[in-house]
């Protein structure tokens, strides 16, 4: 049974205990309370039944809420008098007289003896109810709105984060193609294990990074064998730094999310003239997780191409959307170009 199904059995639950009360509540310090008492007792009950779920489920969806106003007036008045004269008839077929409890006499004293006199408590009973049915019923619609606003929110912020993450992969993909053919152009040794360690990377992207979140041991070595991969192809003047400080225990995070910022080191921080760094610094605590990663300035980087600077667009968006006021992102670039991310998991 979904969630659905259990709200409406329990919507239905909550009614029938609010009927039953209603009709146990008359019968409150009488010892024995005679047949006709019962038989009247259910008859008011189902006359205020009858005035509560037309009103609720036929006057304010057709007309109050679509601001036929004045129509809804109307329909109203006409309820309340046919429940009255359902009453009156009642009343005069059954023989009931004015014997109503002493607050109502006092109350309407002047009408207690003549027909309108026998109506004013239930006329009042009506008007009750009609107020309780509109109240339930137009706060059930403002909670109901509520919760379809909120699942439009989930929809569009799950298709924005699919649609980030579907430029993530061809963008990374495009560029350690790039690697790789530069690895077999030159016929290097590598060339077979740079295709293994993509197999693995591609594995994970296609497979474990398709839920909303992942244990971080495993983005961390999607991160581990990124850096190896990346290490195959670049120059022996380029010094490579990767230290882990902590567990990663049982955390999780959002997948692919710090991989942006890596990626774009080895594109922009890299020369094959000059000599060129990149250290990559992981502080883990208990539900928190710190990346420092600084580069130095290559006068001319080793990649350029005309998607740069997406993952780092996308890596901000998917951070304000996953991680809203729980993340400090910090980026700096002097002699070198530092990022400091640190994030609440």
């Amino acid at each position: 049974m979904n969630s659905t199904a259990r709200f409406h059995y329990l919507q239905i639950l909550l009614h029938l205990c609010a009927w039953l009360l209603l009709f146990l509540f008359p019968l409150l310090g009488r010892v024995d309370p005679d047949t006709n008492f019962l038989i009247r007792s259910l008859f008011n009950l189902s006359l205020l039944a009858a005035v509560f779920y037309l009103n609720s489920y036929l006057l304010i969806p057709r007309l109050l809420l679509k601001n036929k106003v004045r129509s809804y007036l109307f329909w109203v008045i006409v309820l309340v008098a046919a429940v009255l004269l359902i009453h009156f008839g009642y009343n005069q077929m059954v023989g009931v007289g004015a014997s109503f409890p002493k607050a109502t006499a006092k109350v309407y004293k002047s009408f207690r003896y003549g027909p309108v006199g026998r109506l004013m408590p239930h006329f009042f009973s009506v008007l009750f109810m009609l107020a309780v049915s509109t109240s339930v019923r137009l706060i059930s619609e403002y909670l109901r709105k509520e919760n379809e606003q909120k699942e439009r929110d989930n929809e569009k912020l799950n298709s924005e984060l699919g649609f980030l993450r579907s430029q993530i992969n061809p963008h990374f993909l495009f560029n350690t193609l790039n690697n790789i053919y530069g690895l077999a152009a030159t016929g290097s040794k590598d060339t077979e294990k740079a295709i293994l360690k993509l197999s693995d990377l591609m594995r994970y992207m296609l497979e474990d990074a398709l839920v909303e979140k992942v244990p971080l041991a495993k983005e961390i070595d999607y991160l581990k064998n990124f850096i190896e991969l990346q290490k195959l192809r670049i120059a022996q003047t380029v010094e490579v730094q990767f230290t882990i400080t902590g567990e990663a225990g049982n955390q999780m995070i959002e997948p692919m999310l710090l991989i942006p910022f890596i990626e774009n080191a080895f594109k922009h921080g890299i020369s094959y003239r000059v000599k060129s760094y990149i250290y990559i610094d992981l502080i883990i605590e208990e539900h928190k997780l710190s990346l420092k990663v600084e580069n130095s300035l290559a006068p001319e980087p080793a990649e350029r191409d005309s998607v740069s600077g997406i993952g780092l667009q996308n890596v901000y968006r998917r951070l304000d959307l996953l991680y809203p006021d729980k993340y400090l992102l910090n980026i700096s670039k002097g002699e070198s170009y530092i990022v400091n991310l640190e994030i609440q998991l």
